[in-house]
């Protein structure tokens, strides 16, 4: 792939990417998406050298268990908000249902079934 032709696809000047590669210029985190993306690589690869390269792809289960802890360490990440500057913590119960919503509507999305 020509210098030109990957500028066209990430949105970028030829001499963007060129820089990249001298590595005097850094891609933004979109443009380190794209690439990721592109190439099936880690971020951690492509910055780094680290890591074995291929990206992995996590189930739907997986991520939202990863969100999951981290809401769960992070108390009161998600919240209602109310009148004069208040909030209600969402509840176990209902982080529960939202993992489910999306699960159903990943599922939906792709036409696949989900195990929980």
């Amino acid at each position: 792939m020509t210098q030109k032709e990957l500028s066209d696809h990430l949105g970028v000047s030829a001499s963007a990417v060129g820089m990249y590669e001298q590595e005097r210029r850094t891609p933004d985190v979109d443009t380190l998406q794209v690439l990721c993306t592109m190439f099936n690589i880690t971020a951690d690869y492509l910055l780094f050298g680290k890591g074995t390269g291929t990206a992995q792809p996590i189930s739907v289960n997986q991520f939202l268990e990863s969100i999951q802890r981290q809401i769960e360490q992070q108390k009161g990440l998600l919240y209602e908000p109310l009148a004069g500057n208040q909030r209600r913590v969402f509840t176990s119960q209902e982080i529960d249902k939202l993992s489910d919503a999306i699960r159903i509507g990943v599922a939906m999305s792709l036409g696949i079934t989900t195990d929980k």
